[in-house]
């Protein structure tokens, strides 16, 4: 039987929810850097500014989202119970993931679809037979790994199915510990966790995160390798078992009270120079071709990722609760919208890409006008339609597929 615990409300970290749409607008630009970096062929700085963006962003991004994700997730199942906490993420998580794969991910894969088609000189197929396709694919609920640009996957709401998987295996696990004689009377009740007591905790994040990475990339191919598993789940192998050790790091973490009571993250004058040192060092051997990836190289890569990772993760982390742990009116606008923004942003983008196609200006120009455009529009989206209109937002999203179906042929 599900119990409904009730806690007193945690002190709202507000430092955290900045730093939730300050990693947002990090998420955006290395989607709007992914879409330009295959027409960057000629322009070698731009290809070097691309690659660097992506390169960088995906090491720290999403393993603080998920740390956040964990963070939270520990004192909301307490005050709301297993069964709440779990329909909650469904109607939060879950939902917006099966609108947005249906009806928001093929326009932006379209997007994508008519500008590779047309430069290969073809005539790309319309809208409603590309996304009946799709949708095909869908039904199959294939298992194993995405081959093809225009197979179905959940593009950049993978996070979303993820994070609704790993909230339903913290959900199982808190219930299962439960169950266990004399647990439910300390839940709630620790201490908070002393700097050196941090300190330690982060060493040992740093050295299992390197270790999962590393360990089940003995097992497939060195980069990115999109994964589906039945159609519902969308992953890197590697980069999953990175992403679980934060997330129950962010759950350990928010056990033992970090942040509370005057608990902050220390050794900041250790941690910078650290970062500043694994970043020089993890983009030379990246990308110079110089460097042949044997066993060792890998481990080397693997081991200089987790660390700039860590060091980056402790900067924003430290930095953002020392200085930036408050609620102004414009941090409350573009936090209120981080998750809207995440949805509805990529169709803006690869549909903005589409149009400025035919101008003949700089790659650079238009990577700052896609991405400028991106941002604003979908912050603009979220406060004045989805928030407001949140059901009527849905039918405006179904109407314009309709619409696009009719018109695109």
């Amino acid at each position: 039987m599900d119990r409904n615990e009730q806690s007193p409300s945690p002190p709202r970290f507000f430092f955290l929810d900045n730093v939730r749409y300050f990693v947002i607008m990090f998420v955006i630009l290395q989607h709007v850097a992914l879409i330009y970096s295959g027409y960057a062929q000629g322009h070698s700085f731009s290809q070097f500014l691309f690659s660097r963006i992506v390169n960088i962003t995906d090491v720290f991004m999403i393993p603080l989202m998920f740390f956040i994700a964990g963070f939270f997730a520990l004192p909301s199942i307490r005050k709301q119970g297993t069964a709440r906490f779990l329909q909650g993420k469904v109607m939060r998580i879950w939902l917006p993931w099966l609108i947005g794969v249906t009806l928001v991910v093929p326009i932006a894969t379209y997007c994508m679809y008519s500008m590779r088609t047309v430069s290969g000189g073809a005539i790309p197929s319309g809208y409603w037979h590309y996304w009946v396709s799709l949708m095909r694919d869908a039904a199959r609920f294939h298992t194993g790994f995405v081959t093809s640009p225009d197979q179905f996957s959940h593009k950049h709401l993978w996070f979303l199915s993820v994070l609704f998987f790993f909230f339903v295996l913290f959900s199982a696990l808190y219930t299962a510990a439960g169950l266990v004689p004399g647990f439910a009377s300390k839940r709630g009740t620790g201490k908070v966790e002393s700097g050196a007591g941090m300190t330690r905790a982060l060493l040992v994040l740093g050295a299992l995160s390197a270790a999962g990475f590393f360990t089940v990339k003995l097992f497939f191919r060195w980069g990115y390798q999109a994964t589906l598993i039945l159609g519902l789940i969308h992953f890197d192998p590697s980069r999953l078992a990175v992403f679980i050790v934060y997330f129950f790091f962010g759950v350990y973490a928010s056990s033992r009270m970090w942040f509370s009571g005057g608990a902050v993250l220390r050794g900041l004058p250790v941690w910078i120079p650290v970062f500043l040192i694994s970043f020089f060092a993890f983009e030379y051997l990246s990308f110079s071709e110089s460097i042949t990836l044997t066993l060792g190289m890998k481990f080397i890569i693997t081991v200089l990722r987790s660390v700039l990772c860590l060091s980056m993760f402790v900067v924003i982390l430290s930095v953002s609760h020392r200085v930036w742990n408050s609620s102004s009116p414009l941090n409350r606008l573009l936090a209120s919208n981080s998750y809207t923004v995440y949805i509805i942003h990529y169709p803006l983008h690869a549909a903005a890409a589409v149009v400025l196609v035919p101008f003949g200006v700089h790659i650079l120009v238009k990577f700052a006008a896609v991405f400028l455009f991106s941002v604003v529009t979908s912050y603009a989206l979220g406060e004045y339609c989805v928030k407001p209109f949140p059901r009527l937002s849905v039918a405006g999203i179904a109407l314009i597929n309709i619409i696009l179906f009719a018109l695109v042929r």
